[in-house]
C-alpha cells in the first residue's frame, strides 16, 4: 500500500513538472530565448508563490522546478563563441529579485558541481598527476560550458551576512516566507520533545530563509566546491583569483577553508601565484591566518624575472601594500629594500622607477633603515656582505650592507632615472619625514608611456646642439693647376 502511495506521489510530481520542463525546453530553443526564459521563470515563481501556504510544497517547487529545473537547465547551455550563453544574464537578473532565489540557485549550483565532479574524467592509467583547479584535467565541452556559465552567473553575486544583520535579507516571497517562519517558530517552541524531534527539518525550513547563517552556508558550500574541482578553465580561474578577497571572502562562513587552494596557487607561480597574494594577505591580516612563510616566499619570487613580465605592475602594487604594513621586523624590511636596489641594476628601465620609489617609501616609513644610506664603512660591490642568493630575507645580512646601488643609478643611461637617483640622495641627507611616493603610478610605467611622455613634454627653450652649418661644397676640377690658373686669369680680363 505504501509503495502504491509513493508511486502515486512520484507520478503527481512528474505530472506537475512536465509542462514546465517542456515549456522551458521550448523557450530555450526559440528565437527570443532571453524573453522566453524570463516568461518561464516568472511562471515557475508564480506557481511557487501560490504554493507558499505550505512550506513543504513551496520548498519542493523552489528546489525542483526553479533550482533543478530553471537554474540547472541554464547552466547546462552550450557556450556561444566561447563565452557564457546570454540567457545566463537573464537568470542573473531574476536572482537579483530576492535573496531567497539566490539561496535556491546556490543550492542547485552546488548539487550540479557535485555531480560534475563525480562524472569527471578519470586520469589515465599509470598517471601520477594530481588534478586540481590549478592543473585541471581536460574537461568535456559540456563540463567546460557548465563551469563558464557558473562563473558568469554567480561571480559578484552577494548574499546577506551576519555583519549586516537579518534586516538586510530581501525576499521575493517576503510575506509568505516570514508568515511560515513565524508559524513554524511558534510550533517548534510549543511542541513536545518527540514532536519537535520528528518535525525538526520541516520546522527549520522557512526559518532558515530569514537567517543570514543559511545564506552564508550555501554560499560557502558552493564556492568551496568551485575552487576544489578540476574543471575551471584558466581564464575563469584568474578572474576569480583577482577578486576573491572582495567578492567571495566577505560572504563566506569561514574564508580560511580556501587557504589550501590559495597556497597551491601561490606555489604554482605565474600570474595565478601573483593574484593569490592579496587573498592570502587578507586571510592573514583580517581572518587570523598564521602563515609565517609568506614573506619568505614573497622574497623568493621578487626577482628580475617577475620584473620583466607583463603583469609586473600587479605584483608591484601588492608589494607596496604588503611592505608598508606595520609590524614587520627591521631586518625583513631591510632585505626587501636592499633587494629592490640590487634589482634596479638589472631590470628593464620602466621597473627601475618603481624599485627606487619602493626603496624610498620603505626608508621613510622605517627610519631605522637609514643606516643603509649613511653607512661610512666603505662598502661597495666588492665587499658587500649582503647575500643575494639566500631565500630567507632575515638571513641576508641586509642591515649590515649599504645601498651603493643608488649611487650607481646616478650614472644610468636614462636621464630621468639619473635625476630621480640624485633627488633621492639629496632627500635622504635631510631629516626623514618627506612625502612617500605614489607607488601605484610608478608600478604602471612602461616603455610606451615613457616615450609618449617625452614626445608630449613641452620644451622650455630651444635645445642646444653641436650643429654647425657646413661651408659651400665645390667639386674639384680635373684640369691641371697651371691650366686652371690661366683660365681664371683670362676670365678676369674680359673685354
Amino acid at each position: 500500500m505504501s509503495a502504491k502511495k509513493a508511486s502515486g506521489k512520484k507520478a503527481a510530481k512528474a505530472k506537475d513538472a512536465a509542462p514546465a520542463t517542456l515549456t522551458l525546453a521550448t523557450a530555450l530553443k526559440g528565437k527570443n530565448r532571453e524573453a522566453g526564459f524570463a516568461a518561464v521563470a516568472a511562471a515557475v515563481l508564480q506557481k511557487a508563490g501560490a504554493a507558499a501556504g505550505s512550506w513543504t510544497e513551496f520548498n519542493r517547487y523552489m528546489t525542483e522546478e526553479f533550482g533543478a529545473g530553471c537554474v540547472e537547465a541554464v547552466l547546462a547551455l552550450p557556450l556561444v563563441a566561447g563565452e557564457a550563453d546570454p540567457v545566463v544574464g537573464q537568470l542573473r537578473a531574476v536572482l537579483e529579485e530576492g535573496d531567497d532565489l539566490k539561496y535556491y540557485a546556490f543550492q542547485a549550483g552546488h548539487q550540479l558541481l557535485i555531480r560534475q565532479l563525480s562524472e569527471a574524467d578519470e586520469p589515465e592509467v599509470g598517471s601520477k598527476r594530481k588534478a586540481s583547479a590549478l592543473q585541471p584535467a581536460r574537461p568535456s565541452a559540456a563540463r567546460e560550458a557548465v563551469m563558464k556559465n557558473m562563473v558568469a552567473l554567480f561571480h559578484k553575486i552577494a548574499v546577506p551576512t551576519k555583519a549586516k544583520g537579518a534586516g538586510s535579507i530581501s525576499l521575493k516571497f517576503d510575506g509568505a516566507v516570514r508568515h511560515l517562519a513565524a508559524l513554524q517558530k511558534q510550533g517548534v517552541q510549543d511542541a513536545d520533545a518527540s514532536s519537535r524531534k520528528r518535525n525538526k527539518k520541516s520546522k527549520e525550513g522557512a526559518l532558515q530563509l530569514t537567517t543570514t547563517a543559511a545564506y552564508q552556508r550555501v554560499f560557502t558550500d558552493f564556492w568551496t566546491a568551485v575552487f576544489h574541482v578540476d574543471l575551471l578553465d584558466k581564464q575563469s580561474l584568474l578572474v576569480l583569483l583577482d577578486s576573491m578577497h572582495e567578492d567571495v571572502f566577505p560572504f563566506m562562513s569561514s574564508p580560511l577553508v580556501l587557504f589550501e587552494f590559495l597556497s597551491e596557487a601561490f606555489e604554482s607561480g605565474g600570474l595565478a601565484g601573483v593574484l593569490s597574494l592579496r587573498s592570502l594577505f587578507v586571510l592573514m591580516t583580517v581572518h587570523g591566518l598564521e602563515f609565517p612563510a609568506f614573506f619568505d616566499k614573497l622574497y623568493t619570487i621578487f626577482n628580475s624575472d617577475i620584473c620583466s613580465t607583463k603583469y609586473r605592475h600587479t605584483f608591484f602594487d601588492l608589494m607596496g601594500l604588503f611592505l608598508t604594513s606595520v609590524g614587520l621586523s627591521s631586518s625583513l624590511v631591510a632585505a626587501f629594500a636592499k633587494k629592490a636596489c640590487r634589482l634596479s641594476l638589472h631590470v628593464p628601465t620602466p621597473a627601475v622607477f618603481f624599485l627606487v620609489s619602493l626603496f624610498k617609501s620603505l626608508i621613510v616609513k622605517n627610519p631605522q633603515l637609514i643606516v643603509l644610506i649613511h653607512r661610512t664603512d666603505g662598502i661597495s660591490a666588492a665587499n658587500d656582505p649582503y647575500d643575494a642568493d639566500t631565500p630567507f630575507p632575515e638571513k641576508s645580512h641586509a642591515l649590515e650592507s649599504s645601498c651603493w646601488e643608488i649611487e650607481a643609478l646616478t650614472s644610468h643611461f636614462n636621464p630621468t632615472i639619473c635625476q630621480t637617483a640624485n633627488e633621492l640622495k639629496d632627500e635622504l641627507k635631510q631629516p626623514l619625514g618627506g612625502t612617500i611616493p605614489l607607488l601605484q603610478s610608478r608600478a604602471a610605467r612602461t616603455y610606451s608611456r615613457m616615450i609618449n611622455r617625452e614626445i608630449l613634454r613641452e620644451l622650455k627653450g630651444v635645445p642646444s646642439t653641436a650643429y654647425a652649418e657646413p661651408e659651400p661644397f665645390t667639386v674639384a676640377s680635373k684640369e691641371p693647376a697651371a691650366k686652371r690658373a690661366a683660365s681664371a686669369l683670362a676670365s678676369t680680363f674680359v673685354f
